[in-house]
């Protein structure tokens, strides 16, 4: 399964691999008690909604609502599509970041910060990782689509790039079995385990968009 890109001049000639699913996953600080949100109150939260972590069963504080900026990040369009149905959905945010990176380290240090970011990177840092309506992002709950944020991981390359006999010799091999063990291993579904989630993700989203009507 690939794809080829055409509207953007510098995307002539890319094609899109997708090699697995990862987790959309909620962080917040090791320190805060609150350990599961429901989707409705993540989308309270993103909406404005709720802005006390009393809400939500915690401390009496204000929450920090951390986001990327800009719309087109693999985490905020994905969020936007599962949650809001709506990709130019605006979020009440206290700081917008510039990349995955920075969010997650502002979460580390801020003890009434919140935000969403990919399993893979979430791992490495000193965060807590919340349920979803009672469900971790295990490999069992991503692949049978009981946890409910996920999106595709896609590698691109250039079809007419210097390098492109390694790029390919390189997606053999995460399409390999030593590849999709090390895929495993960070915490994300081989594309293929998880092919019906392309079914379920439309359905999720159509979902989304009923909620907003």
């Amino acid at each position: 399964c690939r794809f080829t890109l055409h509207n953007n001049p510098e995307e002539k000639n890319t094609t899109l691999v997708p090699v697995a699913w990862d987790a959309l996953v909620v962080i917040v600080h090791p320190d805060n008690p609150v350990s599961d949100l429901t989707l409705d109150q993540v989308r309270a939260i993103y909406d404005g909604g709720i802005a006390n972590w009393r809400d939500l069963g915690g401390r009496d504080a204000p929450i920090h609502l951390l986001a990327r900026a800009g719309k087109v990040s693999g985490v905020g369009r994905t969020l936007r599509e599962l949650v809001f149905a709506d990709y130019d959905k605006e979020f009440p945010a206290a700081e917008q970041l510039p990349s995955t990176g920075p969010l997650e380290k502002a979460v580390e240090t801020d003890a009434n910060a919140i935000g969403v970011t990919g399993i893979s990177s979430a791992r490495k840092r000193n965060v807590k990782i919340l349920t979803l309506e009672g469900k971790d992002p295990s490999y069992d709950n991503i692949v049978s689509g009981d946890y409910l944020l996920y999106r595709p991981l896609y590698l691109g390359y250039k079809r007419d790039g210097r390098h492109v006999a390694q790029v390919k010799d390189f997606i053999q091999f995460i399409h390999g079995a030593e590849g999709q063990a090390v895929l495993r291993a960070n915490g994300t579904v081989p594309y293929l385990e998880g092919i019906h989630l392309v079914r379920k993700k439309m359905d999720q989203a159509k979902a989304a968009r009923e909620r907003g009507l």
